[in-house]
């Protein structure tokens, strides 16, 4: 799906969602929830998509991230 098909269909403009897909700003949690819906995306891939960075943990790093959905 292009950034303009998938911007269109979750309400907002091009630019957003290509701020939002390369980092530099975030995706809110009802552009999150479209979005699964849109791509199909399981309740398992959710972290992965979304909290990718969070959810890794490192092997010097004790600290642990948990995100609910």
């Amino acid at each position: 799906m292009s950034y303009r098909r998938l911007a269109s269909a979750i309400g907002i403009s091009t630019d957003a969602i290509n701020n939002k897909l390369n980092g530099y700003t975030s995706f809110n949690l009802n552009e999150a929830e479209k979005i699964i819906e849109i791509l199909g995306i399981s309740s398992e891939e959710i972290n992965r998509y979304f909290f990718g960075k969070y959810c890794e943990t490192q092997q010097n790093d004790t600290r642990e991230y948990f995100f609910i959905y």
